[in-house]
């Protein structure tokens, strides 16, 4: 259910984000793909592998860096930076439970992996190999000069720009063009749809999109969606560097036998993430949308 809110009136970065065409969104991220090519080749050029753990991991930062400031930009009429805005601030409560929410929501994706890829794994096991399993590390527990600076840029992407960068773009702006045109509920589906096609485990990270679509409407702000996105890959780097160091080094390959002999870590995550998350939803803990009025999206559609 939506909560209705009539006396509501968006804030300046939502009719920023309602005001922006889809094709701009497009162009913008094709221009950071046009600029990353031919950087590829100057790399391959001076001697430099793109495909090595460092130069790999500069292109990925560039490719969340470069369409979002085009983006900025763009969208603001040429004043950029100045105009930037995440919404609405969040008072410290509502900071607290969007770290918090993290925890359930983490939980949940590794209760539906397991739940999916274990029964697939005995029906299709090249295809869960190859999509899910023969994956390189993105960390490694190594003093080599290039291997440590390409792990602390990637677990800077993983925390701090990849949350930022996709809650802008699906959270913010591709939601809130959705949700005029075509009301919450397709917006929130559509734009969580595309969030979990980039994404391995599609299944978590469309649901992990559907709630963090519905706290961005409900309290008109990115900044409590981009800090559950943050603590969530928090934990999930926290979890990988401890289980390295207590392995002796980190792998980035899972065994088919692995993912079946460990089925019960989704067993008991999903014990805990989903009574946590119907409580959250129950409570109206940020995660119910607003639903904009009729009139208001209507103005909003004239001007488009």
């Amino acid at each position: 259910m939506l909560t209705q809110d009539n006396n509501w009136v968006p804030n300046d970065a939502q009719r920023i984000w309602v005001a922006t065409p889809a094709y701009l969104i497009v162009i913008c991220f094709l221009a950071g793909l046009i600029f990353l090519i031919p950087l590829s080749i100057a790399m391959e050029w001076v001697g430099l592998d793109p495909f090595e753990p460092l130069p790999e991991s500069v292109l990925q930062v560039l490719f969340y860096l470069i369409p979002v400031t085009c983006l900025w930009v763009v969208s603001r009429g040429g004043k950029g930076f100045s105009s930037f805005s995440l919404g609405e601030s969040i008072d410290r409560s509502a900071l607290v439970r969007a770290i918090l929410l993290a925890i359930p929501l983490l939980g949940m994706s590794l209760a539906l992996f397991y739940a999916i890829y274990v029964p697939l794994s005995f029906l299709f096991p090249e295809m869960v190999s190859w999509w899910l399993l023969d994956r390189p590390s993105f960390i490694w527990l190594s003093l080599d000069y290039e291997l440590l600076v390409a792990s602390m840029v990637n677990i800077f992407a993983m925390i701090v720009f990849a949350p930022f960068v996709e809650e802008i773009v699906f959270r913010g702006y591709l939601l809130h063009r959705l949700t005029v045109k075509f009301g919450p509920i397709i917006a929130i589906s559509f734009s969580s749809l595309i969030f979990g096609l980039i994404h391995v485990d599609f299944v978590g990270a469309f649901i992990f999109g559907v709630v963090l679509s519905c706290m961005a409407l409900h309290s008109n702000s990115l900044i409590g969606p981009i800090v559950t996105h943050a603590c969530n890959n928090l934990i999930v780097v926290i979890v990988v560097l401890g289980d390295g160091f207590y392995q002796g080094e980190i792998s980035g390959t899972m065994s088919l036998q692995e993912l079946r002999e460990f089925w019960w870590v989704g067993a008991v995550a999903g014990l805990v993430a989903f009574p946590w998350l119907i409580h959250a939803w129950r409570s109206r803990l940020e995660i119910r949308p607003r639903q904009w009025s009729q009139p208001l999206i209507e103005t909003f559609r004239s001007q488009m």
